[in-house]
């Protein structure tokens, strides 16, 4: 088991909180701007369409939530394992950080795609 020197993390756990953070609130303009658009055409293919964007809000809620508590989790972890070994972390908590960090991309891809077919539907419908 082996020991890494954090002073090249920086503050890498609040980086990524306030990523999340961020689209947590781009996805509230996205469910407000879909509720106008939704409240002005109410066809059944329109409204087919708005349930399952929420859906796909719902699940990317759950998907911020799951990753600030896997976040902190490992901010917990890492300050305890730096008090215990004077300014030093467990190898194993800096690879659980490259994780979380590949997760919180691969999230932001799927923002991104949320965001591109919200906008399609979006001008089919305004």
């Amino acid at each position: 088991m082996g020991y890494i020197n954090i002073f090249h993390l920086g503050n890498k756990h609040q980086q990524l909180i306030r990523m999340v953070n961020f689209y947590n609130k781009e996805l509230e303009i996205f469910e407000k701007v879909l509720d106008d658009v939704a409240d002005k055409n109410n066809t059944e293919e329109s409204r087919e369409d708005v349930t399952t964007f929420h859906t796909r809000f719902n699940d990317q809620h759950n998907n911020i939530q799951n990753l600030k508590n896997q976040i902190n989790v490992n901010k917990f972890l890492f300050f305890k394992d730096v008090k215990q070994h004077a300014g030093k972390v467990e190898e194993r908590l800096v690879q659980e950080n490259f994780i979380i960090e590949n997760k919180v991309i691969e999230f932001e891809r799927s923002i991104k795609n949320l965001k591109h077919d919200l906008k399609r539907y979006l001008m089919k419908w305004l």
